[in-house]
């Protein structure tokens, strides 16, 4: 395959500060847990914004200001009071105008309002459960309004499908405190502490998917509770990093004007910055099924298999071209895959180059067997 499309974008190699923008957005709400589990202090000795910057600080190693401001500013406002913490930190010389606090604020922002729905019944109970479990997405399925809910658990353990059930299951400190201490011993025998490299996003999201899944981003007696934390923090990453991508192809520097100012935070919300691209691959199911009947079985297997790898492999190189990371790909399956990307003046471009470029290289080696879609739409 040709080498330049396995290099990584060159207009974003040498930025340093977009993998910081994804760190920062993958561990915004890290505090949550730490809040949760008491590892630093009872729940209401602080936020889980200071709690989160705490923890990144003492046991992540993080020591840049671009990540730890991502942490610690990336609430607008805060409490009953409504405190606008985020501009009173800029106005008091704490975060400069170029601060990726404000990009983790707007991607936290449009996050939040996909997956944080208010209750039909009982919208109205005010505060908030530390404990709560995360529920099953499918509960508004059901007529008879049962709710189903996760127990202690965590993704990927051996011979063990977690499913949802119907008990009154609530969570403790000590499985909050179980995941954290999990999460941060993989990540630690990864050697990837101190947090201040960053080819090794991917793997940071593997872990955050692993021991944060089965906990609800938000616990709030409002909410439904039925999206996971992992999911938020995936999608904020996103967001994130769309978001800085776009700031910069429009050369935007004053990023408190831009998404602080609510009628410009308004009118950033209304801009198409966003584009979602589907690759998909096609004539897989004669490419998977032509084979002869002597070891078929063990053919398709494989072919198959084939099939799924090559998919992941294209995906991943087409992400390396911009610099972004595995948080930008909505689903991948079946031979297709969604991306959330930023609407870059040459995005359409790079789609259809990068496109044409690996169809020369499928044709060279399966002749007309498989073709590479695509499709994209802009969206704000």
């Amino acid at each position: 395959m040709d080498e330049k499309l396995i290099k990584l974008g060159e207009n974003n190699q040498s930025d340093q500060r977009l993998p910081k923008v994804i760190l920062g957005c993958l561990l915004h709400d890290i505090g949550k847990i730490v809040q949760r589990s008491e590892l630093l202090g009872k729940p209401n000795q602080a936020n889980h914004s200071e709690y989160g910057e705490q923890y990144a600080k003492k046991y992540l190693k993080i020591e840049d200001p671009d990540i730890l401001e991502q942490i610690l500013y990336h609430h607008e406002k805060w409490g009953k009071n409504e405190i606008p913490i985020l501009k009173n930190a800029y106005q008091e010389g704490k975060i400069k105008k170029d601060s990726l606090a404000f990009i983790a604020d707007c991607a936290d922002n449009i996050a939040s309002g996909c997956d944080r729905r208010l209750r039909e019944e009982g919208a109205d109970i005010p505060g908030w459960k530390q404990y709560r479990a995360l529920h099953s997405v499918f509960n508004c399925l059901y007529e008879e309004k049962e709710i189903f809910r996760y127990s202690e658990c965590k993704l990927m353990k051996r011979n063990e499908i977690p499913y949802p059930d119907k008990d009154q299951f609530t969570y403790t400190k000590e499985y909050y405190a179980g995941q954290l201490n999990g999460f941060y011993k993989e990540v630690d025998n990864a050697k990837l502490i101190p947090l201040k490299e960053y080819n090794f996003i991917n793997a940071l999201i593997c872990l955050l998917e692993k021991y944060f899944t089965f906990m609800a981003d938000d616990t709030s007696n409002e909410k439904l509770g039925d999206i996971s934390l992992f999911d938020h923090l995936k999608m904020t990453a996103a967001f994130g990093s769309c978001i800085y991508l776009y700031a910069k192809d429009q050369e935007y520097t004053d990023y408190y004007k831009v998404f602080l100012i609510s009628s410009n935070k308004t009118k950033f919300y209304s801009t198409k910055a966003f584009i979602l691209v589907n690759f998909a691959l096609s004539g897989i199911q004669k490419f998977v099924y032509s084979i002869p009947s002597d070891g078929a079985l063990k053919n398709l297997r494989g072919r198959s298999f084939y099939v799924n790898i090559l998919m992941e492999f294209l995906t991943d190189q087409f992400l390396d071209r911009f610099g972004l990371s595995r948080a930008n790909v909505l689903y991948i399956g079946g031979g297709s895959v969604t991306l959330l990307l930023p609407n870059l003046k040459n995005i359409a471009s790079e789609i259809k180059n990068y496109s044409e470029n690996i169809n020369k290289w499928l044709i060279q080696n399966f002749q007309s067997s498989l073709f590479l879609e695509y499709g994209y739409s802009q969206c704000s």
